[in-house]
């Protein structure tokens, strides 16, 4: 039986992948919503991005309602509508081959309907611990996730492909357990294991701690890959999710800049 590093490989078309990010701007019921512009503006947007990125030869595509600050432990259901009908329409207009997943922020129940109603095939989220950030408690969704996952008639080792976040970089981990402690307890959860893991490289010491931990799941980039650290990290690390270093001026809430997306292919192809 493959395990779980063989088969995201497999799944990404790559030993070594990049999941590149699709922002998307304020969906309707957050603050950023642009009620002028509408849910045009923000399908338009995530179009141009999307394209650009499609047209540089990522491996995988990653929608996120990144805007939806203040985060919600619970996407209200304006949002999940919204997050839905523009990943359909950006993956129908693109006609996207490629794999392609969603982040619901905070919300991995949200982000499973997205996939569910999307065909999206991998899906980033906590579903372990209890985060505490400046927009407040976010308990675990892991016990819900997946029987939602199973209701929508799915087994545990079925797309979407679970991502989990493990250390403090969403927030404080309330539960005191570091990354190492995280990824060997939920490994053991056999009908609720996440299928890799996603960790800030601050300390690739620890990374590998980790892998030497857990070496059938992938780990991956959660933040902070850039054009400079990129070889560095990719050593340790099974794939990456690339962000704000390919939008304009390096900035998380800008838009993807084609000549910054265009540098660091180039780096990677070099590799």
């Amino acid at each position: 039986m493959a395990t779980y590093r063989e088969l995201l490989a497999k799944h990404f078309g790559a030993e070594k992948y990049i999941i590149a990010c699709a922002h998307l701007i304020g969906l309707p019921g957050s603050p950023a919503y642009d009620l002028e512009g509408g849910m045009d503006k923000v399908i338009k947007q995530a179009l141009r991005d999307t394209k650009i990125l499609l047209d540089n030869g990522v491996h995988s595509i990653m929608f996120v309602n990144e805007a939806d600050i203040p985060y919600y432990a619970n996407l209200p259901i304006e949002g999940v509508a919204a997050f839905a009908t523009v990943v359909n329409t950006v993956v129908n207009e693109l006609n996207i081959k490629i794999p392609y997943g969603v982040n619901s922020i905070f919300d991995a129940k949200a982000g499973l309907a997205v996939a569910h109603a999307t065909g999206a095939t991998f899906m980033r989220g906590n579903f372990s611990g209890v985060m505490a950030a400046h927009f407040g408690l976010f308990p675990n969704q892991g016990p819900d996730f997946y029987r939602l996952k199973k209701n929508l008639g799915r087994k545990q080792s079925d797309p979407p492909y679970q991502l989990c976040n493990i250390g403090n970089m969403a927030g404080y981990n309330l539960t005191g357990q570091d990354e190492v402690a995280m990824a060997k307890a939920m490994s053991h959860d056999t009908y609720a294991q996440p299928h890799a893991f996603a960790m800030a490289p601050d300390n690739l010491d620890k990374v590998k701690a980790v892998k030497d931990a857990v070496p059938d799941f992938p780990l991956v980039v959660a933040k902070g890959t850039n054009h400079d650290n990129v070889k560095q990290v990719m050593e340790v690390f099974d794939g990456t999710i690339m962000a704000s270093c390919l939008h304009e001026d390096g900035k998380l809430f800008a838009q993807i800049d084609p000549e910054r997306t265009e540098r660091f292919m180039k780096i990677w192809r070099s590799m």
